[in-house]
C-alpha cells in the first residue's frame, strides 16, 4: 500500500458526510427546519476529522516532506493550491459553525446562512478532492523511495492514533446508515488467479463478488470493468491494479481495529494514562484543568501543570476511562484520594448495573434504574426502561420516536 492509499480512503468518507449535509438541507421543507444538531455534527467532524485530522496528516507529514524536494513546477503550483484551498475549507466551516450558532439563538438568518455555506462546502471540497485523488497524490510519489514510504505510512498511522481515526467512522455512522465500501466476503479466501489488488490501498477486487455497492454483479472479470470504474475504497482508477495470483483476505473497513495504545505521562507523584482509542474527546478534561489536559499541545498532558490532587479530580470525571490513574511508590498523594472512577484499578459494581441493548439497525434500549439528565442539568425522565435514538433523526430528542423506519 502507497502511504497516500489512507488519505484517499478518507476522501470516500469526506465526501459522505458533505452529501448527508446537502441532502438534509435540500430535503427540508423549509430553511428553519434544519436539523441543527446534524449540522453542529457536522461540523465537529469537519473540524477534527476532515481537517485536523486528515488535512493535519497532509500538511504536517506530506506536503512538508514534498517542500524538502525538488519538485516540478506543475506540482509545486498544485502543493500551493491544495494549502490555499485547505484554509478555504477551514474559513467555511467556521462560517457554518457561527450560522448554527445564530440559528440556535433565534435568529432566522441564521438557517438562511446554514444553506449558504452548506452549498460553498459542497462546492469547494470534490474540485479539491479530484486534484489530490487524480493529479497529484499518486505521481508525487515518485519522489519517495521505498524506505521513505514507509516512514510516511508509520507517521500517518502514529497521527491516526492520536486524532482517534475510527471515532468518526462511527460518528458519521450516527448521522446516517452509511452503506460499507466493501459488501461481500467470502469466509475463507479462495485461491484465484484473476484477483486485482489495488497498489494504492490495499483494496482486492474478485470477479466472484463483483462491485454490486456501483453496480458491477458478481462473475465481472477485471478486464471487462468499465473504464471508468475506481477502486470502491480509495478511488483509484483501474491503471493502479495489479494482477495478485494468490487471494489476501481484506477485512471490511468496519473490521478494522486500531492498536489498543496507551500513553503514560509520569511524576514522582502520580502516573496519568491515556487510551485515544477509547478517548470520545468529550472536552471534561481540557474544559476543567486546561493547564494539564491541552489538546494543542504536545505533549498534550502536563503533568507540572497542576497538583496531583486537581488532576485526579478531573480524571474522575471522564466519561470514558480514557483517562486514568495511579500512583507510582513513594507517592505523597493520599491513597484514599485515589480510589475513584479514574483509577486503574477501579472495578465497577456489575450486580448494581443496568444494561444497554443495541437494537440491531435501531435505537439503544436502557434498562435498569436510570436518570436520563439533560444538557442544563436537569433530569428530563426517570425510570428503569428507555428507548433513545441512535440514528439522530428522532425529533424528540434524546429518545427514539421511530424516524429510523423506512416510510415512518
Amino acid at each position: 500500500m502507497l502511504p497516500i492509499g489512507p488519505l484517499m480512503i478518507e476522501h470516500r468518507l469526506i465526501e459522505q458526510l458533505i452529501a448527508i449535509l446537502v441532502d438534509h438541507v435540500k430535503k427540508a421543507p423549509d430553511a428553519k427546519q434544519i436539523d441543527l444538531t446534524l449540522i453542529d455534527r457536522g461540523v465537529e467532524f469537519m473540524r477534527r476529522y476532515a481537517d485536523r485530522c486528515h488535512h493535519g496528516k497532509e500538511e504536517d507529514i506530506l506536503f512538508k516532506a514534498l517542500q524538502e524536494k525538488e519538485l516540478d513546477s506543475t506540482y509545486k503550483n498544485t502543493l500551493d493550491e491544495l494549502v490555499y484551498e485547505h484554509s478555504l475549507a477551514r474559513e467555511a466551516v467556521k462560517t457554518l459553525a457561527l450560522a448554527s450558532e445564530k440559528a440556535a439563538a433565534g435568529d432566522a438568518n441564521g438557517y438562511a446562512d446554514i444553506v449558504k455555506m452548506v452549498e460553498k462546502i459542497a462546492a469547494l471540497y470534490p474540485p479539491h478532492i479530484e486534484k489530490e485523488d487524480k493529479h497529484f497524490f499518486i505521481p508525487v510519489m515518485d519522489y519517495f523511495s521505498q524506505s521513505e514510504q514507509e516512514d510516511m505510512m508509520q507517521k500517518f498511522l502514529e497521527a491516526d492514533q492520536k486524532l482517534l481515526y475510527e471515532n468518526y467512522y462511527l460518528m458519521v455512522n450516527g448521522l446516517e446508515e452509511i452503506k460499507p465500501m466493501i459488501t461481500a466476503e467470502t469466509e475463507e479466501p479462495a485461491v484465484k488467479a484473476d484477483l486485482y489488488v489495488c497498489s494504492v490501498c490495499g483494496f482486492i477486487y474478485d470477479p466472484a463478488i463483483g462491485d454490486p455497492e456501483h453496480d458491477i454483479p458478481a462473475g465481472t472479470p477485471f478486464d471487462e470493468l468499465p473504464a471508468d470504474w475506481v477502486c470502491p475504497l480509495c478511488g483509484a482508477g483501474k491503471d493502479m491494479f495489479n494482477q495478485q495470483e494468490k487471494a489476501v483476505e481484506t477485512p471490511a473497513p468496519s473490521e478494522i481495529k486500531p492498536q489498543k495504545t496507551v500513553k503514560e505521562y509520569r511524576s514522582n507523584d502520580i502516573i496519568v494514562y491515556w487510551y485515544p482509542h477509547d478517548c470520545s474527546h468529550a472536552g471534561k478534561c481540557w474544559g476543567d484543568l486546561p493547564s494539564v489536559f491541552d489538546m494543542d499541545k504536545r505533549p498534550w498532558v502536563s503533568i507540572s501543570g497542576s497538583s496531583p490532587e486537581e488532576i485526579i479530580k478531573t480524571i474522575d470525571k471522564c466519561p470514558t476511562r480514557a483517562l486514568q490513574y495511579s500512583l507510582p511508590e513513594g507517592s505523597a498523594v493520599d491513597p484514599n484520594l485515589a480510589k475513584g472512577p479514574g483509577s486503574k484499578d477501579y472495578k465497577a459494581d456489575l450486580d448494581k448495573a443496568g444494561k444497554i441493548r443495541v437494537i440491531r439497525d435501531g435505537p439503544l434500549l436502557i434498562e435498569g434504574p436510570n436518570q436520563i439528565i439533560g444538557i442544563n442539568k436537569e433530569i428530563i425522565a426517570e425510570g428503569d426502561r428507555f428507548v433513545l435514538c441512535r440514528c439522530g433523526k428522532t425529533k424528540n430528542a434524546p429518545f427514539c420516536d421511530g424516524s429510523h423506519i423506512p416510510g415512518h
